[in-house]
């Protein structure tokens, strides 16, 4: 359980270093008259070696189509720091990735983590009360379809992870909900259609800096990260 952590921690670690890199990089290609330091390449082979180092660690525990190394090693051959869009694509796939890691990470801890979920950004108490970095979160509407879409995938997945599309409807018609598709649920976690539209006291916001809720799986389910908050 102690390499584990460790490994857990280092992983994080890793993804918070190319993550601010990546911040960085889209900060200088903006910036006018600026100079960078570093390429795309360089920053795609920092992600090449997370990659090996994660599956070196928690192979036989990874979900398949995670961080595959050898696809980013095809990709960026001859890239410059420039803003074009096939730097951008290929910030935006590692972004993507780095956001599907740290669910996985976050799943681990399902079995190495000694509380529940008490210690998690988001928590719900026995009363049904949700809390967000501690701080109680206000519902102004516990019938509204975003919270019971929210609802299901923290009860789905109390320490984070993913939550199939298929898996949410089903449960949003055991509740009573008629009309609801994949669309419902992609409004229900948008930033500007739903919980994060209504609620003000949650935010889409991990304590790395990455979103709390997104679509994965080629859009086919939802990504929770609910990380350890301390």
């Amino acid at each position: 359980m102690a390499s584990t952590n460790k490994a857990i921690k280092e992983i994080s670690s890793d993804l918070g270093a190319i993550r601010k890199l990546i911040d960085l990089w889209s900060f200088n290609i903006g910036a006018s008259g600026s100079k960078n330091n570093f390429s795309v390449c360089e920053i795609r082979d920092e992600f090449i070696r997370l990659s090996f180092k994660l599956h070196d660690k928690f192979g036989g525990e990874l979900p398949p189509n995670i961080a595959q190394p050898y696809f980013f090693h095809k990709t960026g051959a001859d890239m410059s720091i420039v803003d074009s869009q096939p730097a951008r694509e290929l910030m935006d796939n590692i972004l993507h990735e780095i956001d599907k890691i740290t669910a996985f990470l976050s799943s681990l801890n399902k079995q190495n983590s000694p509380a529940p979920t008490m210690n998690r950004i988001v928590y719900k108490d026995e009363n049904g009360n949700f809390y967000y970095k501690g701080c109680r979160v206000e519902i102004p509407n516990t019938n509204a379809c975003y919270y019971k879409v929210f609802d299901i995938i923290y009860t789905q997945a109390p320490r984070g992870g993913e939550v199939t599309f298929a898996k949410i409807l089903k449960d949003l018609t055991q509740r009573g909900v008629a009309e609801c598709n994949e669309k419902t649920i992609r409004n229900a976690i948008s930033e500007h259609q739903g919980l994060f539209r209504y609620v003000e006291d949650i935010k889409n916001k991990t304590m790395s800096g990455g979103p709390l809720l997104k679509t994965g799986g080629r859009n086919k389910s939802v990504l929770f990260v609910n990380e350890i908050f301390s």
